[in-house]
């Protein structure tokens, strides 16, 4: 322990002079630059320093004395707001009191009549006062005037009643209903409206085979085609996460066979129910309604 103590401490040491031989170096080198650089060079650059801080110094005082100028703004906004809020509330406080204090019994017919006309009066005379100024030619062309935009309207109206009755004149309302003399099959939609939104083809689906010289099972890839029920059957296993569960379900359950078993009619048949069984199988276990009416094999590859 003793002599790594030591080493490290000569480590150390080291490590020290070291230092101080670079700090020499660069302080060497730096005086030699400095001695090197035109004065007119030194001078550009202490100006440049000196204006740098006088310039950050300027910005500093003017962003506090905006910042104090700011505050003080705000804060006579707010006593301005506050003085007229205690104003309103002083005014609303007197017009309930006196409003509480106010004999209302002693209101009748005479002095609601006096309010009404202190109230209308000044805007009768105002408007009395304006009429009396008109000129009597100005009258008679607001006369005239008026009576023209009362008569066309009244004249668009009737046209317009006129024109619609016209037009509703000999029609009379088909009943919605199908008579026994209508064809019912041309007026019902066709069971093949959404057959594009009800299949789906999926491809290199892996069904097992079982191969003797291979000492093992092996597997074909079958490209077929479904068609459900329902739009929503084939919208949901397009889906990759919801086609793989389908892929899944098929390899797992299908039991392996010959190769050449696939190949032959009946084969493809039986596979063909097999793969309809499982799917219809697996819709009632993930609780979707409606069933695969169709299996079309497309393809077969014997791997």
């Amino acid at each position: 322990i003793g002599v790594r103590s030591r080493f490290l401490k000569f480590l150390i040491k080291i490590e020290y002079i070291l230092n101080k031989i670079i700090i020499v170096i660069l302080e060497g080198i730096s005086s030699k630059i400095s001695d090197a650089t035109p004065n007119k060079v030194k001078t550009f650059i202490t100006k440049s320093k000196t204006n740098a801080y006088q310039k950050r110094d300027l910005i500093q005082k003017k962003i506090k004395d905006s910042a104090n100028q700011s505050k003080l703004w705000a804060k006579e906004k707010v006593t301005q707001t506050k003085t007229r809020a205690e104003d309103i509330k002083k005014k609303t406080n007197t017009t309930i009191n006196k409003a509480k204090t106010y004999d209302w019994k002693s209101l009748n017919a005479s002095k609601i009549s006096a309010i009404i006309a202190a109230i209308v009066v000044p805007y009768a005379t105002k408007l009395k006062s304006s009429i009396v100024s008109l000129k009597p030619s100005t009258i008679i062309g607001f006369t005239v005037t008026g009576m023209a935009v009362g008569l066309s309207s009244i004249t668009i109206y009737n046209e317009s009643k006129n024109i619609e009755e016209k037009i509703n004149e000999g029609k009379v309302r088909e009943p919605s209903s199908i008579s026994d003399t209508m064809d019912k099959n041309a007026w019902t939609r066709s069971r093949y409206r959404n057959y594009k939104q009800k299949r789906l083809s999926l491809s290199s689906v892996s069904m097992p085979i079982y191969i003797k010289n291979r000492q093992g099972m092996q597997s074909i890839k079958i490209d077929f085609t479904f068609i459900s029920s329902n739009r929503y059957i084939a919208q949901y296993f397009k889906k990759p996460q919801n086609e793989f569960r389908l892929r899944d379900r098929i390899n797992k359950t299908v039991e392996p066979v010959i190769p050449s078993f696939p190949m032959e009619p009946e084969g493809k048949r039986i596979i063909k129910d097999k793969i309809k069984a499982e799917m219809n199988i697996l819709l009632k276990e993930m609780k979707i309604e409606g069933e695969i009416s169709e299996i079309y094999i497309d393809n077969i590859l014997n791997g």
